[in-house]
């Protein structure tokens, strides 16, 4: 299976062909390690962590009319076995 794209330029383009969800947001996080460094403290390092709004990524997702076969809006029992004796 070929699964070249032509190049980055046109690998990009079908990145940002893909349906957009909600924006990322980037949230700087302090990170205290258990290394001292040389002045005899922890030593530290700031990460930033991309993430989105779980609350919209769900109404992203409620609103898809992707999904509209596959939502579910009553509650479901599941079992394991024939006779409905043992919920999953």
């Amino acid at each position: 299976m070929d699964l070249s794209v032509g190049g980055k330029k046109k690998l990009l383009s079908l990145v940002d062909a893909l349906p957009q969800g909600p924006e990322f947001q980037c949230t700087p996080l302090k990170v205290v390690g258990d290394i001292i460094d040389e002045r005899g403290n922890k030593r530290e390092e700031i990460l930033d962590v991309w993430h989105r709004d779980p609350v919209e990524v769900i109404a992203d997702l409620l609103e898809n009319i992707s999904f509209k076969d596959n939502m579910k809006w009553v509650p479901e029992r599941r079992f394991r076995d024939r006779e409905n004796q043992s919920r999953v």
